[in-house]
């Protein structure tokens, strides 16, 4: 094999590489990014837009008025901040635990899952 060849497939190689470490870091990064998203639509009172972001298993156990009955209860509609303590990040699957804080500066937990359907994060949990 040549000087060239080698070379050529050595670039190759490390392309396919760089290519598969940063779409990795990208969908750690996506995950996040989602969650807080989500809390985001729902603080602005876009429960609709933030029910089009859950995982479908999530949409069969819970319509449109149970979904936003449920942010209502959990407190979430009064979202200011989050700080999570804990995240997991994986390809298919994200954990995040953490504090929320609400605009009248309560806290309470939330413990949220997120699974990646083709290439976009949905909430399965929160």
């Amino acid at each position: 094999m040549s000087r060239k060849k080698i070379l050529i497939a050595a670039i190759g190689l490390a392309i396919v590489v760089l290519v598969a470490v940063a779409s990795l870091l990208l969908i750690g990064r996506s995950a996040s990014e989602t969650a807080e998203g989500f809390l985001l639509l729902i603080a602005k009172g876009r429960i609709e837009d933030a029910y089009k972001m859950t995982a479908p298993d999530l949409r069969a156990k819970q319509n449109l008025d149970t979904f936003e009955g449920r942010v209502e209860d959990s407190g979430l509609s009064d979202f200011a901040s989050v700080s999570w303590s804990q995240q997991e990040e994986g390809p298919a699957e994200a954990k995040f635990e953490g504090t929320v804080t609400t605009k009248a500066g309560e806290k309470f937990p939330l413990r949220m899952i997120l699974i990646r359907i083709e290439d976009s994060w949905r909430v399965l949990e929160f």
